[in-house]
């Protein structure tokens, strides 16, 4: 009798030492928590610092390797490893699972838009390592794993994909500043004009035949540099003294809000040190 009782129980207790689905996906909190996330995929302190290494203006004491004499072999070595797709699954994942009836319209799409922010990131920066590359705009799943190994897609749909991720952002993306180290509506037209500068130059001076000018993705660029000054919340920081102004963008404690649309900041406090003195 006991074992026939113990058999007929349904146990559905949920587990306490993991998050559920509707954890994440069906609650405010959880979105911001998955969202999150997606910050450590982004231009880390160190690399925003050490990227002007090859400019006229920095002193340095080796040089890169894709510009030594045969070395161009072992550079395709290590761009191998930077041909990762997990943080786009994740991206996808959120966008697809983002749809809880328990939670706003509003709030849903502030969220899908900052995911759809993230992956305009990420395809930018692929883009700028590979040029043409699989365009996925859902989790893969494990069957359809050769998407990845299979033919690329154009450059000219990839770019195309993008301006609509970041417009999206821009139009849902709460407007709240925040601090300084968070993405909002105007970090996604400030993002644009980066990227559409850089496609439109490339474009340009490499002489690509494709559909969309070069002239098109520099009026992009225009267009939202013009939105964010005429309505955004930015404008330059000017001290006590104009000599130091630019200076405290990078010695203050916390982001200079007034002018910083997305840093990213050191704390002792935390231990979220940094060498670029040292380096």
């Amino acid at each position: 009798m006991l074992a026939l009782l113990f058999a007929s129980c349904e146990l559905n207790e949920l587990p306490k030492s993991e998050a559920t689905e509707e954890d994440i996906f069906g609650t405010e909190k959880g979105l911001k928590n998955c969202s999150n996330s997606f910050y450590r995929n982004i231009t880390s302190g160190n690399d925003a610092y050490k990227g002007d290494a090859m400019a006229d203006y920095a002193a340095v004491n080796s040089l890169n390797n894709f510009i030594s004499q045969g070395a161009y072999s072992r550079e395709v070595e290590e761009l191998k490893s930077l041909w990762t797709w997990s943080t786009l699954r994740n991206i996808n994942q959120m966008i697809a699972k983002c749809t809880s009836p328990n939670l706003s319209d509003k709030v849903k799409n502030n969220y899908i838009g900052l995911a759809r922010f993230f992956r305009a990131w990420f395809y930018y920066d692929k883009v700028v390592r590979f040029g043409d590359v699989p365009w996925v705009d859902h989790p893969l799943a494990v069957t359809e794993e050769e998407i990845l190994k299979g033919p690329r897609d154009s450059r000219e749909l990839v770019m195309k994909h993008i301006m609509e991720d970041l417009d999206f952002a821009y139009q849902n993306i709460s407007d709240a500043p925040g601090d300084g180290t968070t993405v909002n509506k105007w970090t996604a037209f400030g993002l644009k004009t980066r990227i559409a500068l850089f496609e439109g130059s490339f474009r340009k001076y490499h002489h690509l035949s494709l559909a969309t000018r070069p002239e098109v993705f520099f009026q992009y660029a225009v267009d939202a540099g013009k939105i964010l000054m005429e309505s955004g919340p930015y404008r330059l920081h000017v001290a006590s003294d104009p000599k130091i102004s630019q200076r405290e963008l990078f010695t203050s404690e916390q982001p200079v809000k007034e002018e910083v649309m997305l840093a990213v900041a050191f704390s002792k406090n935390q231990a979220l040190m940094n060498d670029a003195n040292w380096w």
